[in-house]
């Protein structure tokens, strides 16, 4: 992630938004949640939010759809893994913002899901690191399988070494 300073007052006090990002339809009954953001800061660190953003008319990205679109287009994606990155959407903001993420146990594969489908490749290092650190023989099978479903052979071989 490139290191400009952070940009987190600017997510805080809503200083010039000029996107708002919906996490869930209301029409899945639902209660809908707006994050009113910048699209310079998201798309400098997302790739998946610059592709979107370069075709955004009216300043509402609502993040179902996004998601879907991803997963549709990708292979190596299936329709369960949307649910994650609905959920780590405040943690991936905050990323994207201060350059800092909260990683532990509870929470890294689904941060690290997030990661790859938002593209930020930075993050999914960070997330990769603190797996390889985490790694011993109690969660091997765990890891491996999740490296497998991520799609990460980077973490699958690392994992060898313990099988």
């Amino acid at each position: 992630m490139q290191r400009m300073g952070s940009f987190l007052p600017f997510l805080q006090d809503q200083v010039l938004v000029d996107v708002v990002l919906l996490d869930t339809p209301a029409v899945m009954g639902l209660q809908e949640t707006q994050f009113p953001a910048h699209r310079v800061v998201l798309a400098r660190n997302s790739g998946l939010l610059r592709s979107k953003f370069a075709n955004l008319k009216d300043g509402t990205c609502k993040i179902w759809e996004l998601l879907q679109d991803t997963n549709t287009a990708s292979s190596s994606t299936n329709s369960s893994e949307s649910g994650p990155a609905h959920y780590m959407l405040p943690q991936i903001l905050h990323y994207l913002y201060s350059g800092a993420a909260d990683i532990h146990k509870g929470n890294v594969l689904a941060l690290l899901q997030a990661a790859l489908l938002f593209q930020i490749p930075s993050l999914k290092s960070q997330c990769c690191d603190f797996l390889r650190v985490q790694t011993d023989d109690k969660n091997i099978f765990a890891l491996t399988a999740a490296a497998e479903d991520l799609g990460l052979p980077d973490a699958e071989r690392t994992c060898i070494p313990y099988v």
